[in-house]
């Protein structure tokens, strides 16, 4: 069974687990965002084999959006949210809110009380959704040795308990 996360009032997009089937779109998703520095590029298998991290948006039938969640095996109270996007013609439509909302939920079913991200954003997008920066040493020592010093990318935390 495919979890469904309820729609927004704004009904844009709905929010639901990926399954093994989207794997190929998600990638697609991702891609433009790989292309222009935003996302960390990641080769097409690793959508599949990570297919169970992501919540989708779906619109028309369509992959909108995404977004991993992925638990941290060293650390049982910490998630790192990774690949978030949305697609560029569905932007300032209250999607990104609604998957960040449902991502925050799903990290904390899965056990989490801090949410990590990495960004390149210098836009202050993730503060709007109480996230806070954090330095390299104060975050998951397995998650950001994973983390490419070349992006710089900037560090974020938000406590869910």
């Amino acid at each position: 069974m495919t979890d469904t996360f309820p729609p927004s009032d704004r009904d844009v997009a709905r929010i639901r687990a990926a399954v093994p089937a989207d794997a190929g779109r998600l990638h697609l998703l991702t891609l433009p965002f790989m292309r222009a520095g935003f996302l960390r590029h990641r080769h097409p298998t690793v959508f599949g084999e990570r297919v169970a991290d992501f919540l989708v948006a779906e619109h028309d039938e369509r992959l909108v959006a995404c977004a991993g969640v992925q638990q941290l095996a060293d650390q049982s109270t910490a998630a790192v949210l990774y690949s978030f996007c949305v697609d560029e013609t569905y932007q300032r439509r209250g999607i990104g809110a609604q998957l960040m909302a449902d991502s925050v939920q799903h990290a904390r079913a899965g056990g989490a009380r801090r949410l990590y991200t990495a960004t390149i954003r210098r836009d202050g997008w993730f503060e709007r959704f109480a996230f806070r920066r954090v330095e390299r040493a104060d975050a998951p020592a397995s998650w950001a040795a994973r983390l490419s010093p070349s992006r710089s990318s900037l560090l974020y935390v938000r406590d869910l308990a």
